[in-house]
This record gives structure tokens, sequence and C-alpha cells, in this order.
């Protein structure tokens, strides 16, 4: 990851002063198109190790309902759908 985002370190300090701003007990970044994790900043540990990993999957199947829905409005016209 560290070779991916030359400037990781300094990411990481603005997560970590945002999450103690925002009096968050953490802050997590997720890429954009994968929803992967690229860091994190947290102020009180939490017990669920696969968190990040949960969210991902969450905001994944969120998103993939999202275009379903749109696509299923779209097709309203005479076409089938196949979103499931």
């Amino acid at each position: 990851m560290y070779s991916l985002i030359p400037n990781v370190k300094l990411l990481e300090t603005h997560l970590r002063n945002f999450c103690s701003i925002c009096e968050a007990d953490e802050v997590v970044l997720f890429e954009r198109a994968t929803f992967l994790v690229i860091s994190h900043s947290t102020l009180k540990e939490h017990p669920d190790v696969h968190r990040f990993e949960k969210i991902s999957n969450i905001i994944k199947q969120f998103k993939l309902s999202c275009r379903c829905a749109i696509l299923r409005m779209v097709v309203q016209r005479g076409g089938g759908c196949h979103c499931g």
C-alpha cells in the first residue's frame, strides 16, 4: 500500500487530526472504485477486526442495489432486467 500511495504517512496524520477534531472513535478512508481501505485512524479500540471488510461489502451491495434500481426504472418501458 505504501508504494501505491506515496504520502500515506501524511494522510494518516491528517486522518488522525480529523478524527480528533470530529471527536470520532474512528475514521476510515476507502478507495472509490473498490472500497478497499486506504487508511484509517482509530482513537478507541474496536473488538471487531473485520469491520472494514464488512463495511466495504455493505457499501458495495448498496451501490449495486442502487444501480439495479435505476436500471429497472430505465428498462420499465419494455425490456427485461436481470438484477435479481
